[in-house]
């Protein structure tokens, strides 16, 4: 069973990173310019964060809750992302889509997996 709660929080708190970062990465254009590697590297440390929050608040399946928020929270803001670029005629790639979200969904598990190694570091003491 899934914690929505949980889910969401470590959804909120991926989001912190990730729409700044999909906002700029927007806004730079260029794909190779410094401000999108900054941005990929920013959505990376927001999908981390928010496995671990979302593992943590659901400690008896992290990782299915790290997961869950960080696709949860992906398909919210590519399906914003989708709207705007079928908007501006440029499109969708369903092959990125599918890809990218087994991304998202694969660093939820890594950042439940480093929630569990280090819990003394983040304040607690099983789970």
């Amino acid at each position: 069973m899934i914690d929505v709660p949980a889910v969401g929080r470590g959804a909120a708190v991926a989001a912190v990173f990730v729409i700044p970062a999909v906002t700029v990465a927007a806004l730079a254009g260029e794909a190779r310019s410094g401000w999108a590697l900054a941005a990929a590297a920013l959505v990376v440390v927001g999908y981390l964060a928010g496995g671990a929050v979302a593992a943590a608040a659901a400690p008896s399946a992290p990782f299915r809750h790290g997961a869950t928020a960080d696709l949860a929270l992906f398909v919210a803001v590519q399906g914003v992302v989708a709207v705007a670029k079928i908007a501006a005629g440029t499109g969708i790639s369903p092959v990125a889509l599918a890809f990218n979200s087994l991304l998202a969904a694969s660093f939820g598990v890594v950042g439940a997996a480093a929630r569990r190694r280090v819990p003394a570091r983040l304040g607690h003491t099983g789970g």
